[in-house]
């Protein structure tokens, strides 16, 4: 069943003046009350209720509020466009390079994959290879990975600009610094 969702003009307060900002969607509506306070509402984006809703001692209160408010919403607007376009760069990972990913909740796990084959600017083919364990002790150890042995079938997968691949849920690989990784077990 769909949820009905009232439209912004039902909370914008009657005969409030519309404050629009030059640098991104935040829209404020200014106002007085029935008390003579100074009130401000404020919406962002599409957003049909308001993010904020205030009333203030003084008109100057109000006004700095709704600018840090503005400034806020400006700040995030540049800063989600920067994160998307280094997203949108190319990786610099080469086939034949080796990935490691240390996961676990109360042992640590760690596996490594080896760059199979470069699809795309932003796409990846990789397998899971096998690691050469080195036990330290009970249930700890260090480990170092076997180029070229492989364990499982290959994986397409989206690579950042920075060399780091989404495995699955749990894991996420990164560029192998040439180092022994160190695991423990639980029994």
């Amino acid at each position: 069943m769909p949820r009905f969702q009232m439209p912004r003009e039902f909370y914008i307060v009657k005969g409030a003046r519309k404050v629009t900002h030059k640098h991104s969607d935040a829209v404020a509506y200014i106002y007085t009350d029935k008390r003579g306070r100074p009130c401000a509402q404020v919406f962002y984006g599409k957003k049909a209720k308001p993010v904020a809703h205030h009333w203030f001692p003084t008109e100057g209160e109000r006004e700095t509020s709704v600018a840090r408010l503005f400034a806020a919403r400006q700040q995030r607007g540049t800063m989600m466009a920067e994160h998307k376009a280094e997203r949108s760069q190319a990786h610099q990972l080469t086939a034949g390079q080796v990935l490691v990913a240390s996961w676990g909740y109360d042992q640590t796990n760690i596996d490594y994959y080896e760059v199979t084959r470069i699809v795309g600017a932003r796409t990846i083919e990789v397998r899971k290879i096998a690691a050469e364990l080195m036990n330290l002790g009970d249930m700890i150890g260090d480990c170092l990975p076997m180029a070229g042995h492989y364990i499982g079938e290959p994986m397409i997968k989206r690579a950042n600009a920075d060399g780091r691949v989404t495995i699955d849920r749990m894991r996420r690989a990164r560029v192998w610094e040439g180092k022994a990784n160190h695991w423990t077990a639980y029994a």
